[in-house]
């Protein structure tokens, strides 16, 4: 409940000082999300580099906005969807993963660092990790940016903040 709370009152503004938050996802945007993720600028930074067919994503966000150990968000920008913010539990402990997905037509506004932040206040006494692909430098700037150090892993980690 109190993330629910927080998702409704907190944003972030912009570089453009239009504001930024957080919503759950519902299947009202499964084919927004659908279509973000048969762009090729989306793939070229995916672990999987082929775009899923609509049945295959159909199955992947009914089941991702189920599960207790997903939290799926859509970053609105000025009230508007802009993108994807995902945590998913890992097997270690409190430790969740990061996945972040902006629009192209919404890159390099700032908002993928204000999604960022937000997303970081929902589980504050969790490790945040985030694996990054070695080309995907905005991503790296972006983790680092936050306060993310690089493990030996290979995966950026924000210790608990809470």
């Amino acid at each position: 409940m109190a993330c629910e709370m927080h998702e409704m009152t907190a944003s972030k503004t912009a570089k453009d000082g239009l504001l930024v938050r957080l919503r759950s996802a519902d299947l009202a945007d499964l084919m927004t999300v659908f279509a973000w993720q048969q762009l090729p600028e989306t793939r070229l930074h995916s672990r999987n580099s082929q775009p899923p067919t609509l049945d295959v994503h159909r199955q992947w966000f009914t089941q991702r906005i189920a599960s207790p150990d997903c939290i799926l968000m859509i970053i609105e920008h000025g009230g508007q969807p802009a993108g994807v913010f995902r945590l998913d539990r890992t097997a270690t402990g409190n430790t969740w993963e990061v996945s972040i997905l902006i629009a192209p037509n919404s890159q390099r506004l700032g908002i993928a660092s204000a999604a960022l932040a937000l997303g970081e206040t929902l589980l504050p006494a969790a490790e945040l990790v985030a694996e990054v692909l070695r080309a995907n430098e905005a991503s790296h700037a972006l983790f680092r940016a936050a306060g993310y150090t690089l493990g030996p892993d290979g995966m950026y980690h924000l210790p608990p903040r809470g």
